[in-house]
């Protein structure tokens, strides 16, 4: 120390006391380490059995503290509390500062709790987005400064990409299909937007026009691909047509699939996966950093009621102008749908159902088609009235409970 201080040595547990009894030794050293002599020895001042010492410092002497048993019992964890009479940022190096410019700014290579200024001091200084005053990664605060997140960086993130795109292409050149390499690209966009506007919702309206540009690009790229396909689907259909009865024929009319429809059709599905992927990724997020944060998180998705009405006529005008367009819709309800499930969640949690309940609703929505039309109706109903709103006002009045 470079002043004369009065310091204090304290033990204790996380409830205060301790369980086992415990001992403080402070004793003075010579210039080459080696004790002269005890001065202070303490092993009952403390709360309970803990230890307290306090004792007056010499400026340039050295002192060897020790922490043990007096019963030579195993000593069992403890906190050691160290304080002092001197202030950071008086200009004198005390007991505990590394460092003291004589003022309490931060930045300036010495930040106002006397560390050095850089990530890990527990000040949050230019550069830094978070500084919990460690170097460990993965308790909410990384090695550089940064929250713990599922792909800290989007250019770690994005190295990791192009790795995956490597056997993606080497698919899509070996085969003609470029699916793969779409589903990628698309799972990719989505985690930056929700990572850029921290909007569950925005993302999830981000996969309306991947798909649109998907549909486009397999058109572009696949045309070969896609015509195969469609040729033996059609041939398939058509020897399915003939191998039923007359009678039975006639009441069955199949409409041959074209191109377009069919690259309508792969796009939205690769669509919907890149949507599930992005959940998926939230929720294993969440599982690690923030426990049932993705539940509440999905539970309130919502969208305005201007983009739910133009979600429902754009998809009304594509199924108006016919089959060619008609499979596009659903790429535009997608959106919607996902907002249906976040509420049927909702409603479950609210109501107290279980999983039984929410795996019957799932399974209604896959088997009845008019269930799918149901979610949406009622997803442009919530846009208006807000159902969450309303189940968490207080019992017996509206959504302001009155």
């Amino acid at each position: 120390l470079e002043s004369n201080t009065e310091v204090s040595f304290e033990t204790s547990d996380q409830n205060g006391a301790c369980s086992v009894n415990t001992q403080i030794i402070v004793r003075l050293l010579s210039d080459d380490s080696e004790p002269i002599e005890v001065i202070r020895n303490d092993d009952i001042a403390g709360l309970g059995v803990c230890s307290r010492v306090r004792f007056n410092t010499t400026a340039g002497e050295r002192y060897e503290l020790i922490v043990n048993s007096p019963n030579d019992d195993t000593t069992a964890s403890y906190t050691l509390t160290i304080s002092s009479d001197q202030v950071c940022g008086d200009g004198a190096l005390g007991w505990g500062e590394t460092c003291d410019d004589g003022n309490l700014n931060d930045g300036d290579g010495c930040d106002s709790n006397c560390r050095p200024t850089g990530c890990g001091n527990g000040i949050v200084t230019l550069g830094e987005l978070c500084d919990d005053g460690n170097l460990i990664s993965g308790d909410g605060c990384d090695i550089n400064c940064k929250r713990s997140a599922c792909g800290n960086g989007i250019a770690a993130g994005g190295w990791l990409v192009l790795w995956a795109l490597l056997p993606a292409a080497v698919i899509a050149f070996m085969t003609g299909d470029t699916g793969s390499v779409l589903l990628i690209i698309g799972v990719f966009a989505l985690a930056i937007t929700l990572r850029e506007s921290v909007s569950l919702s925005l993302a999830v309206l981000v996969s309306l026009p991947l798909a649109f540009i998907g549909g486009f690009v397999l058109m572009t790229l696949n045309g070969v691909f896609l015509e195969e396909l469609v040729t033996t689907f059609n041939q398939a259909l058509a020897q399915f047509e003939q191998d039923l009865q007359p009678e039975a024929a006639g009441e069955l009319a199949f409409s041959s699939l074209t191109v377009p429809q069919v690259a309508a059709l792969l796009a939205t599905g690769n669509a919907v996966i890149a949507v599930m992927s992005l959940l998926l990724g939230r929720f294993w997020q969440a599982a690690l950093y923030n426990p049932g944060g993705f539940g509440a998180e999905f539970r309130a998705l919502r969208l305005p009621q201007v983009t739910v009405m133009g979600l429902v006529a754009a998809a009304a005008a594509l199924w108006w102008l016919g089959p060619q367009w008609m499979v596009w819709s659903a790429a535009v309800v997608l959106p919607l749908t996902i907002v249906g499930f976040a509420l049927v969640h909702a409603y479950a949690q609210h109501t107290g159902k279980g999983a039984t309940w929410l795996t019957l609703m799932y399974m209604l929505w896959v088997v009845l088609d008019p269930a799918k039309w149901v979610w949406v109706g009622c997803v442009v109903v919530d846009a208006f009235v807000d159902f969450r709103a309303r189940w968490a006002a207080p019992s017996g009045g509206g959504s302001n409970g009155t």
